[in-house]
């Protein structure tokens, strides 16, 4: 055998020998690249798994805000309609006259002349109805307590026993109280006119009567007759005369009470529009706070949002950071066995060159 054949031998001996050394390193590359591939895929699943739960958590507590909205204007719509049904109950906040009319009968009693009561009575019962508007109840249950001998506690306005002042108390009323309020007025001039007609008959029937002692006394002034004809028709003057005074004093107080109802309607009506306004202004504000709380929720709703938007940035930044050091320790470790393959490789070439020397020396 020549010495060519010899060294071509001996190559594809080492050649040989080296091939299955070279097939391992490149499955074990296969493999390396197989389970980065299979990490990364793992590392999307997680982070689409974690930004499904994101979309949950912001779903739910969208729809947690939307149920303490509803919640919100259930409650609302309560108030309203409780509100309602107490001014339809006859609280004094509507303006109530039939219960007005009702209170007015049952004070005075049925069998009785309203305009027939006294000024005490009357004061009395204006105070009873300020306090029964002052203190947001029922007209019979305001009158109840009266009945019941328990004091109301309240304060009577020294301006009611002024006549009807009411430019005073509402330098600008509306045209719906100024309707009101006329009706009012109308309705207790119609109440008036009987009484000043019954105090009209017995002032005519008081000057007939001293027209008619007069003449007696003119024409028979010596006889004793006379006389008595005269003192009888002095007496039925003086008794027409007091019968007069009587009925005066029943139209003037049929005239102040009357003047104190008109007063006392346009009080409350004034007082039922600022009460409207009040309740009005009241909705407003705890508009304004469930707005304000709305904001509150979507601020912190936004801030949680941030707070995981920012946790998922620091997850990703470490998982990066992780990925980067494993694989800048999988190119150092390949870097590493490169080198000592390269070694192995030098050595075996120096071995070759060496054998080969020896055999073209034999």
């Amino acid at each position: 055998m020549g010495a060519g054949a010899v060294g071509l031998r001996f190559a594809a001996d080492v050649k040989a020998h080296r091939n299955p050394k070279q097939q391992q390193k490149e499955h074990e590359q296969l493999q390396q690249q197989e389970q980065q591939h299979q990490q990364h895929q793992q590392q999307q699943l997680l982070l689409q798994q974690h930004e499904h739960r994101l979309q949950q958590h912001q779903q739910h507590q969208e729809q947690h805000l939307q149920q303490q909205q509803q919640h919100q204007q259930h409650q609302h719509q309560q108030q309203q309609q409780q509100q309602q049904q107490q001014c339809m109950q006859g609280h004094m906040g509507g303006g109530d006259i039939e219960e007005l009319r009702w209170l007015a009968l049952d004070f005075y009693g049925n069998s009785r002349s309203l305009f027939a009561a006294t000024k005490k009575e009357i004061n009395e019962f204006l105070m009873l109805l300020i306090a029964a508007n002052k203190h947001k109840m029922s007209l019979r249950l305001a009158a109840e307590l009266a009945g019941l001998g328990l004091p109301v506690n309240f304060p009577f306005s020294p301006f009611l026993l002024q006549g009807p002042r009411a430019n005073s108390v509402m330098p600008n009323p509306p045209p719906a109280v100024a309707a009101a309020v006329a009706a009012a007025a109308a309705a207790a001039a119609a109440a008036a006119a009987p009484a000043a007609a019954a105090a009209a008959a017995p002032a005519e029937a008081a000057e007939a009567a001293e027209a008619a002692a007069a003449t007696a006394e003119a024409s028979s002034a010596s006889s004793g007759a006379a006389a008595a004809k005269a003192a009888a028709a002095r007496a039925a003057a003086a008794k027409a005369a007091a019968a007069k005074a009587a009925a005066a004093k029943a139209a003037a107080a049929a005239k102040a009470f009357a003047s104190h109802l008109l007063l006392l309607l346009n009080i409350l009506l004034w007082e039922s529009k600022t009460a409207q306004q009040q309740q009005q202004e009241q909705q407003i504000q705890q508009q304004q706070q469930q707005m304000g709380q709305q904001g509150q929720q979507q601020q912190q709703l936004q801030q949680v949002q941030q707070q995981h938007q920012t946790q998922q940035k620091q997850q990703q930044q470490q998982q990066q950071q992780q990925q980067q050091e494993k694989i800048e320790l999988q190119q150092k470790e390949q870097d590493g066995e490169q080198q000592q393959q390269q070694q192995q490789q030098q050595q075996q070439q120096q071995q070759q060159s060496i054998e080969g020397d020896g055999v073209y020396l034999n």
